[in-house]
């Protein structure tokens, strides 16, 4: 299936919903992912600061650049359910490393285990 930012704004209000009991959602494929972008990671971002039941979020493939990395290192500051988060094959660079980080930290400052696994391969970092 391809999924672009419009047809996943739906399941990101979904997402949100208090008792979404999804737990791992997987967008992106070694086989040329979904055509996401920055605004359909965003929309799942804003889902993110909400849900508190995703345990893995796969965005493989799908088109994230600095701008989306930005919104998830917002999110994951917010978001303790996160264990694994997989971004392979975007086009992350250094800003958006490091505002992965930025999220990583705030995690740490309040004590959550949160996210354990970030991959990042095949990037512009």
């Amino acid at each position: 299936n391809r999924i672009d930012a419009d047809g996943l704004a739906p399941l990101s209000r979904a997402l949100a919903v208090k008792g979404c009991k999804m737990r791992e959602l997987v967008l992106g494929t070694q086989l040329g992912g979904n055509p996401l972008g920055d605004l359909g990671v965003q929309h799942l971002a804003a889902a993110l600061k909400q849900n508190d039941t995703m345990h893995t979020l796969c965005l493989d493939s799908a088109r994230v650049t600095d701008r989306g990395a930005a919104a998830l290192g917002v999110a994951l500051a917010l978001n303790t359910s996160l264990h694994t988060l997989s971004l392979g094959s975007n086009s992350i660079g250094d800003e958006g490393t490091t505002n992965l980080c930025v999220g990583l930290m705030e995690q740490a400052k309040q004590g959550s285990e949160g996210l354990r696994i970030l991959k990042l391969q095949l990037n512009d970092l």
